[in-house]
């Protein structure tokens, strides 16, 4: 399946989450278990190709960081577990987001942290990519390996660029306290 489908895949990311695209795939096959397996395997395979043309590109100006990695033939730093150095790691840099492995939203646990930690973020498009990044989402967002290799070529071209990003980022986020509040009043009355 991947052979065949792998240029696809990587002249649009947003394939993986497409339901029609699942469904040429398995053609009248309801196994939501063995769909989603087979979801969960085919974004590892994208991720590995992502990061493998990534790696020829800008070799020594990107660091992988993951146990999983090495044992792909990447050469990576072993995982890290700490959350302060989790932090020192994405504060400044120029974190790549892939998305996570269990869906297609844009805020889970890694993009949240590399938020936090003050890292200049940079993901593929997400089903809820527009609403989340608003003004931001077309400076930091790609849809194919070419997007990204020219995205990452741009920021690293511009220092003065990535921290006005870095700002932008900032102040799409300055008032999702009041978001939080609303939501937790909706639950709790």
């Amino acid at each position: 399946i991947w052979e065949k489908y792998k240029t696809q895949l990587i002249e649009d990311f947003s394939l993986i989450d497409n339901k029609k695209f699942f469904e040429n795939i398995f053609p009248g096959n309801n196994n939501e278990l063995k769909k989603f397996d087979l979801y969960k395997k085919l974004k590892l395979l994208l991720r590995f190709e992502i990061i493998k043309n990534i790696k020829l590109r800008f070799d020594k100006k990107l660091n992988l960081i993951g146990d999983d990695w090495s044992s792909l033939s990447f050469n990576s730093l072993p995982s890290i577990y700490n959350i302060k150095k989790i932090q020192n790691i994405y504060k400044g840099n120029i974190c790549l987001d892939l998305g996570s492995m269990l869906g297609s939203i844009s805020l889970y646990s890694r993009s949240n942290q590399i938020i936090e930690s003050g890292g200049l973020i940079i993901q593929s498009f997400q089903s809820d990519s527009r609403e989340i990044w608003e003004n931001v989402h077309d400076k930091i967002l790609f849809r194919n390996l070419s997007d990204l290799i020219s995205l990452i070529e741009k920021l690293l071209d511009n220092k003065k660029y990535c921290f006005t990003l870095l700002q932008e980022i900032s102040e799409n986020f300055r008032h999702s306290d009041k978001s939080i509040e609303k939501s937790l009043d909706k639950i709790f009355n």
